[in-house]
């Protein structure tokens, strides 16, 4: 072929093909994962154990009184053979903290596997976070531990088995998922895609062997890892971390299971589940620059022949309609649609396997360029916080 002939349209047609293929390449191979983690543990091609061993929940709560009352029913009736329910309060507000200590007093009248301490107000120079769970761990009784995070409730009574049935020999880990509770708004649509999107790359990772984070609204881990990288040591500099990081400095291509069934999913289901996504993702976001291995590059290249695409596909475009070289404004139609029909498929059909009911179709293309620019958004104004912003401080 001789480049030097090319007309500008092909050019730009090429790079399009290019960053087609490279999309094509993450749909298929990577991001269809928990459509084919669903169909083997359909058609029982994945091997459980249900020998159901003993385990401990443990909660951290910070002001939860509310969530509290709404979700420890329901982890204290799951239909397991024997476990506890291990919650900390964490509360900094003195009638919260009144209020939290009194309901888990009249629940532990009903419920003998149900237990409660709290993080000494004197705390200094750690996350308050990672000090109660610290304490929940060191009063556990069980070898296996599972972590939610207050306002986190079961649709099933089902959810522990679902998680424990993954506790084979070889796993240490197991990733669960935690939704949001859907609303007919914008807002919630966006907040919605983000999330599952974030779930879609790192649990497909996890299911191709190469996990890289958790997160603790439903997760579940060997109580040995936690002593092995004695607790949160490594990065108890940071105020957070005490889930994604953690995961991310224990994981192997070998110790990690994920687990989607509709019974073992949590939902979050309060007025504030907006305000908590944000919070959540800034978090998030600044524990990630500390990640270990290649993932997130793998997918921050992603995204960055996404919004190229993108670019390409619009020139392209613009272009060949310019010069009124119609068939060409065709060709580069047909990569879009093509991209968006294979999008479309494994963004919807994987979305409802993490529980939600909606579909993305109209509005698909807008968050899908949305998604790269807002999360650039987010990290850039972070940056700019400094490090005083999520570093440890005192009484936090």
């Amino acid at each position: 072929m001789n480049f030097e002939s090319l007309s500008l349209e092909n050019y730009i047609f090429l790079g399009a093909l290019v960053l087609f293929i490279i999309q094509l390449i993450y749909f298929l191979a990577l991001y269809s994962q928990l459509i084919r983690n669903r169909k083997a543990s359909i058609k029982g091609k994945t091997s459980y154990d249900e020998s159901y061993p003993p385990l401990s929940i443990i909660i951290s709560a910070d002001d939860a009184t509310e969530k509290l009352a709404k979700q420890l029913p329901l982890l204290l009736e799951q239909d397991y053979p024997q476990y506890e329910v291990i919650v900390i309060n964490d509360s900094t507000d003195s009638s919260e903290d009144e209020s939290t200590d009194e309901l888990l007093e009249n629940l532990k009248t009903q419920y003998n596997h149900l237990y409660f301490s709290f993080t000494p107000k004197t705390a200094r120079y750690i996350s308050r976070k990672k000090l109660s769970l610290t304490l929940g761990v060191k009063a556990s009784h069980y070898e296996w531990i599972v972590f939610t995070e207050p306002g986190y409730c079961p649709t099933s009574n089902q959810w522990l088995k679902n998680m424990a049935r993954n506790f084979t020999l070889s796993t240490d880990i197991v990733l669960g998922y935690g939704n949001f509770k859907e609303v007919n708004n914008w807002k919630n649509k966006k907040m919605i895609y983000d999330s599952s999107f974030d779930a879609i790359r790192y649990l497909s990772l996890a299911i191709s062997k190469k996990p890289y984070k958790g997160y603790g609204k439903n997760l579940a881990y060997r109580k040995e890892l936690f002593y092995q990288l004695k607790g949160y040591s490594s990065h108890l500099n940071l105020l957070r971390g005490e889930d994604d990081l953690f995961i991310n400095q224990t994981v192997s291509s070998t110790n990690t299971r994920v687990e989607l069934s509709p019974e073992s999913i949590l939902t979050y289901n309060f007025k504030d589940q907006n305000h908590y996504w944000k919070n959540e993702k800034q978090n998030y976001i600044l524990s990630s620059f500390f990640y270990k291995g290649k993932q997130k590059y793998a997918l921050a290249f992603e995204t960055f022949t996404r919004v190229f695409f993108y670019i390409t596909i619009v020139g392209g475009i613009s272009w060949t309609i310019y010069i009124q070289n119609f068939i060409g404004s065709g060709l580069f139609a047909g990569l879009w649609f093509l991209r968006f029909f294979t999008q479309s498929y494994i963004i919807n059909k994987s979305i409802h396997i993490l529980g939600y009911k909606r579909n993305y179709i109209l509005s698909l293309p807008i968050l899908d360029f949305w998604h790269p620019l807002f999360n650039s958004r987010f990290k850039t104004k972070l940056l700019f916080k400094g490090k005083r912003d999520y570093m440890r401080k005192g009484n936090k």
